[in-house]
């Protein structure tokens, strides 16, 4: 399906984040923004959207089909693993989440990403 799903907060490259956006420095804050809710981007070009579902799991689609995760919020900071094509699940990759209305920066000291959050679970994932 995806070589690097696990890789993919981490990897997008997007505009800055505005002036106007919050850096979520709590773990109650990320968990109150990201979680119960949609987050939408691109990956090399191609589309995808996932499910952050309150008990853990991300359930994302994208063209090449569905694809499931973990999440779990720690230190502040967002981390997520993806299972890989034979099921298994990819080490644990945290960011610092930051959130400008609908759009929400990932971010660590090496990469930026900048998606769209949606509330609640639209896809019906």
């Amino acid at each position: 399906m995806r070589a690097s799903i696990w890789l993919l907060p981490l990897l997008l490259v997007g505009a800055p984040a505005t002036a106007q956006a919050t850096a979520l420095t709590t773990d109650d804050q990320i968990r109150q923004a990201i979680v119960g809710n949609t987050m939408a981007g691109e990956d090399e070009g191609e589309n995808f959207s996932e499910y952050y579902n309150p008990d853990g799991r991300i359930l994302g689609e994208r063209r090449a089909g569905r694809y499931t995760g973990h999440w779990h919020i720690a230190g502040a900071q967002m981390c997520v693993r993806y299972a890989d094509d034979d099921g298994k699940e990819s080490v644990w990759e945290c960011s610092r989440i930051d959130v400008d209305g609908n759009k929400v920066t990932w971010s660590d000291e090496e990469d930026k990403a900048i998606f769209t959050l949606t509330p609640g679970n639209p896809g019906k994932f």
